[in-house]
């Protein structure tokens, strides 16, 4: 259980990423059936979350934000025992900043606690969602963005394509065109000579498809 929480959690925030919806669906009912097996509270955590990110890049906030308090009130003070504290951390702003606004996210005053993280990924997505919304507060389209620079420069892109799925969006960066993925955007905004396409989907439910034929 343990592993298909983590993984099909990864899964349904990429394909929101990659706007394939119905991916991302599966993959958060999987994660959420892994979630009940296991009985632990960290994976009914991940779980919540990840069902979140689901609602978020659906546009769905009024059913996305009871489940970020839920896990909120679940978590306690032992988000540093969560396999994704990133998420975690960046759902919490985000839901703040959303429902209460930039102010009340403010006087929290809270730290990006990088050594809680497994990665500098998940450090970066935080100070990517910081640096968005103090941007968009001031109404600065222009103004300096340190971690955006970092992102580009060190290609670590996944953590903006995310937050722009979900509905933060960075000014240093132009809006989606019709029809577009978030990652959609961010291979069109910042090209590489490796990157040839950006596919829409995962291939999550040809794999589904293939296993209910060979079980009949």
């Amino acid at each position: 259980p343990r592993a298909s929480v983590e993984a099909y959690s990864s899964i349904a925030r990429l394909a929101v990423a990659l706007g394939s919806g119905s991916e991302a669906e599966t993959a958060a009912e999987r994660c959420e059936e892994g979630a009940r097996r296991s009985g632990l509270w960290r994976h009914t955590v991940t779980a919540l979350m990840t069902r979140a990110e689901v609602y978020l890049g659906n546009g769905q906030l009024d059913l996305a934000w009871p489940l970020v308090e839920e896990a909120a009130v679940i978590t306690g003070d032992r988000s540093h025992l969560l396999p994704d504290a990133g998420l975690y951390e960046r759902l919490q702003r985000q839901f703040y900043w959303a429902t209460r606004g930039y102010a009340a996210l403010k006087s929290l005053d809270r730290p990006v606690p990088t050594a809680l993280f497994d990665s500098l990924v998940d450090a970066l997505e935080v100070r990517l969602f910081d640096e968005a919304v103090a941007l968009i507060a001031a109404e600065q389209i222009e103004g300096r963005a340190p971690a955006l620079e970092e992102a580009v420069t060190t290609g670590l892109l996944g953590p903006l394509a995310r937050l722009l799925a979900v509905g933060v969006h960075h000014p240093g960066v132009p809006q989606r065109l019709p029809g577009e993925s978030a990652a959609q955007l961010i291979a069109r905004v910042f090209p590489h000579p490796e990157r040839t396409m950006v596919p829409r989907s995962i291939g999550l439910l040809a794999t589904t498809d293939e296993l209910s034929a060979a079980a009949r």
